[in-house]
């Protein structure tokens, strides 16, 4: 004789449907254009009759993955109440292709590092002014600069994502990658990197937290749970809260200092010595070509950093004076302090873009004309 078996279904959320459904959808539609169309396309050279089929196919997969996303939870959501949908393995089999295509992905920007098709020297950005890069630019030069960086990241997301594999492992994976992520796409969005690779990123970050998501309650209990580790110290919750309080204001304090030995406004930027007089004779306009002492631009910082540089155009290192600038407002006087020498002017300021500096007690008898350029 014939038995029927029933099955138990552990139901889930409309909502939850819905992420698990458009997840898989999107998984599905990058994979086939990052992993299949992209590649096939760099290999014919560009467009061609064979490449428009599987761009057609491309925009059908779309199309259905619209479909999918909006019906099929709905549709799921209704049956799920019956025997003719088993809700467990669905998500068993959705919740696998979410973490596989994240495996794929992942990795494939792993790779891409160790083997320099991402951070890869450009030489076009070697030789452009870091005032001029993109913030893509700069993005990339900066991670390029140390290849060891780029494999310990690529190294860590291999990791994190082998780990996302096995299901006994999928927490710890999480773990490690979604730091990476959230980081990746913060620079990503605050640094102009390209619209594609923002949105593969966020994807990635949405797609780990809906894992994450899944692992709640262990979590949430985790989190809340007393330590069992830690001995308490024997002080009152009043003690306890001003100790807390110190810990972080006195912080904000020691950095607030600092915030307040800023120089003057007006004299922070970029300054170009219009005339230099030395002795009595004005420098000539040329002589910084083979003279490093006829001053071209004066740069101040914050915090009284300092940099006098012959080039007008770009920073010599082996020719810039380097150090540290003091300004007296109530005595005119400025003091620098650059590559163990002192040098101390009187200050006209004679409007805010606009000053005039005489030498006191030189050597040689200075006389400066600065412009503040930026």
């Amino acid at each position: 004789m014939r038995t029927s078996t029933t099955i138990t279904n552990i139901q889930s959320t409309l909502l939850k449907k819905f992420i698990e459904c458009f997840l898989v959808a999107f998984a599905i539609n990058d994979f086939y254009q990052s992993m299949v169309l992209f590649p096939l396309t760099v290999m014919f050279g560009g467009v061609n009759g064979a490449i428009l089929y599987f761009r057609i196919f491309g925009f059908v997969l779309l199309v259905a993955g619209l479909l999918f996303t909006i019906l099929y939870p709905i549709s799921w959501f209704r049956k799920e109440n019956t025997s003719f949908i088993n809700t467990n393995k669905r998500h068993v089999l959705f919740q696998a292709i979410i973490r596989y295509w994240l495996v794929l992905e992942i990795c494939n920007y792993a790779f891409a590092k160790i083997l320099e098709t991402q951070f890869g020297p450009d030489y076009f950005r070697n030789n452009s002014l870091t005032k001029d890069l993109s913030g893509f630019d700069l993005t990339w030069y900066y991670f390029g600069y140390s290849y060891t960086l780029s494999v310990i990241v690529a190294l860590m997301q291999i990791s994190g994502a082998i780990l996302l594999l096995f299901r006994r492992t999928v927490l710890l994976g999480i773990v490690i990658l979604l730091p990476i992520m959230v980081n990746i796409v913060l620079i990503d969005v605050f640094y102009g990197v390209q619209t594609g690779a923002i949105i593969n990123a966020v994807s990635f970050t949405l797609a780990l937290l809906y894992l994450l998501s899944l692992f709640w309650k262990g979590i949430k209990a985790l989190l809340i749970k007393s330590s069992t580790t830690l001995s308490g110290l024997s002080l009152g919750k009043p003690v306890k809260y001003i100790f807390r309080f110190i810990a972080v204001g006195y912080a904000f304090l020691f950095i607030y200092y600092f915030t307040t030995t800023r120089a003057p406004k007006f004299l922070v930027g970029k300054w170009s010595i219009d005339q230099l007089v030395k002795n009595r004779d004005t420098i000539q306009a040329t002589a910084w070509l083979s003279d490093s002492t006829a001053w071209k631009n004066i740069y101040f910082e914050q915090f009284s950093r300092v940099t006098i540089n012959p080039n007008p155009y770009v920073i010599e290192p082996t020719r810039a004076l380097k150090g540290v600038f003091k300004y007296d407002s109530s005595l005119h006087d400025i003091q620098l302090a650059v590559n163990n020498d002192t040098l101390d002017f009187q200050v006209n300021v004679m409007d805010k873009n606009h000053m005039k500096w005489i030498s006191k007690n030189q050597k040689d008898t200075l006389q400066l004309k600065l412009s503040k350029i930026e």
